[in-house]
Parts: C-alpha cells; structure tokens; sequence
C-alpha cells in the first residue's frame, strides 16, 4: 500500500513552525531543557478558547490546524495521535486537587483534561470531525503505532488522515527526570537532554503534490547492545527492491552521547559517504520524538537540502531521492522508516 505526506508541521525548540522556518534558532529561555518555541496563538485559535487550553494541547490544535490548511483538507478521513505521556500539566494539576482537597469532592475538568486523549479530541471537536479518532501511548513507539494506523486507514480505502507525535515538558516533569538521572544538563552531559514538541503529517494514498513517499516502516522491541543495524537496514532496502547505493543520506537519532546504542557508531562508519544527520540536536529526547526526526527527514527531502549544524560527517550532499530515518527510545525501542521522492 502506498503512502504519501502531503503536508506536515512541527512546535519543537528550533523555529520549525510557521513559514519563517530557522532550524538552526534554539529556545534561548534557560529551563533545564530543550523548551519548545511556540507561535502566538492568538492568531491560531480563539483567545477565550486558548486560554482555558493546557499548553500541550495549544501546540497539538496549532500543528493541526497547519497541516491541515497546508494539505488543504477541511475534515480528515481519521485522526490518529502519539504521546507518551498526554497532557502532564493537567494531570499534575489533578493530582494536586486530590491531595489539597484531602481527597474530597473535585472539579471534573482537570481530570477530563489529563486524560491522553485530550489533544486528539480537541482537535476533533474543533474541526467538526466526526471519524474515527485514536490515541496511541506505548512508550518508545507511540508515535509509531499512530502512523502505522495510519497507513493501514488508507489501505482500507480511507484518504486524508492527519497522524501526529506530540509530548511536553513541564517543570515538575524535569525536576523528577534530572532527579532520576533521566535528563542530562544542556551542553554539559553524558545522558540525554530532555526535549519536547509537536509534529503532524497528513497522510494521502494521492501521490499528486505530495512531498513525500512513505515506503515502509518497521519497529524492533528488544536489547539495543548487540543490534547487527547493517543488515537490518539491508534487508529493509532489499525488501523493497532498493540497495545502500540508493540511499541518499541518514536521518538518525543518536544523541552524540557515550550512551547511546553502539548501532550508531557502526551506521556512522559503514555510511560514511553519506551525509548523516542527528536530528535530536534540534529536539533532545522524549517519547515521540521520531514524529520530529520525521519531520525533519520531510524537510530535506522537500528543500532537496540537507541541514549543516547537524550532519555529523559533513558529506557533500547530492540529490534526495531516499531517506532513512532511524531512532531508538531508551535500550529497547528501534524505529527505521524509509522515504522517497515521490
């Protein structure tokens, strides 16, 4: 089955939204991690409507809303959304209500609110969308599963459905991380710095304006030290009739840091006449980063231009023609996904 991104739009800590993009422009705001730069929302959606918004929420309805008027499509087929951990400013609101109220009576909405479907139903409501619409949280592949869900939506004749990977940081989150030794210090660490952001893709079985082809994807759940990623990766371009000489460059998900998975070092060594790009450079490291490494990967292979601050190898770019984004989560979670000029 054929799959294709026809639009695609991303809040992370780099300029990645709007039309005056810079992924080279950080956050400056010194929070302990890789903050995400978000638009002025009152140009997006409604003040009052915005206001009574959690911010995860806010970043998830204003990447829709783009995407959604990039691809121009009004109501998508279905809506399939990725989070790891959902609306953590409201849950931890919740939480604080039961504790200050003794567990007494409570206000609904915090708790309605919380709930990781929250973003994916919002953004329902506020188009009018009345198909199918799920929540995928599983961790290292939530993000995953939405696109796989995705794509199996146009298999069964469906068209237009807007997939997403979205997680947030809030300051109670980043003081438990750093105090589990989960979350390293910005430019000074040997454990990956926390991140967070926003990504949608509309994804089409149209291949006319499309920016990209999705050509496969697979997710590997198990030990990330003895990973043999070369031949991985040739069983996946020779599944689908391509071999590394087609590869045009590497989007992966290494964090540069003495921890990450060995495969990286041996992606960096066997491909080293391919540009590669660390993409958490930009996004630092949360659940559903791989939605931000894909975005990243559209951007290239839209822009036929590789980024520089983060190609590792400084290889002269040639044409795009395919793109392998590879990432892991942790020591158990490991993502390829292969693109292509349409």
């Amino acid at each position: 089955m054929k799959a294709f991104i026809s639009a695609t739009s991303s809040i992370s800590p780099v300029r990645s939204f709007g039309v005056e993009k810079d992924l080279t422009q950080f956050n400056e705001e010194e929070v302990g991690y890789l903050k995400a730069i978000e638009p002025s929302y009152r140009s997006i959606l409604n003040p009052k409507m915005a206001r009574r918004m959690a911010r995860v929420i806010k970043m998830g309805m204003a990447t829709a809303l783009d995407c959604l008027s990039s691809a121009k499509v009004e109501n998508p087929g279905a809506i399939s959304i990725g989070t790891g951990l959902g609306c953590l400013e409201d849950t931890y609101k919740f939480f604080k209500q039961i504790d200050d109220s003794d567990e007494g009576l409570l206000s609904p909405t915090s708790f309605i609110q919380s709930t990781h479907n929250t973003i994916a139903g919002q953004i329902a409501l506020f188009i009018g969308c009345e198909n199918q619409n799920f929540t995928f949280s599983n961790r290292g592949f939530s993000f995953e599963n939405a696109l796989e869900d995705g794509i199996l939506k146009l298999a069964e004749g469906d068209d237009d459905i807007l997939i997403g990977g979205i997680d947030e940081i809030t300051s109670e989150s980043i003081e438990l991380l750093e105090l589990l030794n989960c979350s390293g210090k910005i430019n000074n660490s040997e454990i990956p710095v926390a991140g967070e952001g926003a990504s949608m893709f509309m994804l089409t079985n149209k291949p006319d304006n499309a920016i990209v082809e999705i050509i496969d994807i697979e997710c590997f759940f198990g030990d990330n030290s003895n990973v043999d990623i070369i031949s991985e990766i040739e069983e996946l371009l020779n599944k689908n009739g391509l071999s590394e000489e087609d590869l045009s460059g590497i989007v992966s998900g290494a964090n540069g840091l003495p921890n990450d998975p060995a495969f990286y070092k041996s992606i960096a060594g066997h491909y080293n006449d391919k540009p590669v790009y660390e993409f958490k450079k930009l996004s630092g490291e949360y659940f559903t980063s791989t939605a931000f490494g894909l975005h990243v990967s559209v951007d290239i292979m839209h822009a036929q231009k590789g980024i520089e601050t983060i190609n590792i190898n400084d290889n002269k770019e040639g044409e795009f023609k395919h793109l392998l984004l590879i990432n892991n989560y942790g020591n158990q979670y490991r993502t390829l996904i292969l693109i292509s000029k349409p």
